[in-house]
């Protein structure tokens, strides 16, 4: 599954409600295969590593453009070449088995 810049989801008013994203897949279809596993990974981040992460992606994902001013990084860490951001983070998976459709 590829998000690709709807990765990175914010629930930036705080009301509470629910985020989502859709994305789709495909996957081939071995001959013995009867399920596939999916772990879906969501990760719950304090606003200044989102930032962080959001722009280091940004400039990975523009690498080359040359139409794109790239992000400078947030940083909070303080002291002579220090950079970085000290921050914590929740990390919440979910492993979903699909049975898989087969054809005669």
């Amino acid at each position: 599954m590829d998000f690709e810049l709807n990765s990175f989801l914010t629930d930036a008013i705080g009301d509470g409600e629910t985020v989502s994203r859709y994305a789709t897949f495909s996957y081939g279809f071995p001959d013995e295969a009867v399920s596939v596993k999916i772990t879906l990974q969501v990760t719950n981040v304090e606003e200044i590593l989102y930032s962080n992460l959001r722009a280091s992606f940004l400039n990975d994902f523009n690498d080359g453009n040359p139409f794109v001013e790239y992000s400078i990084a947030p940083n909070n860490i303080e002291g002579d070449g220090g950079i970085g951001v000290f921050a914590g983070y929740q990390l919440t998976e979910k492993v979903i088995e699909y049975e898989l459709a087969t054809t005669p």
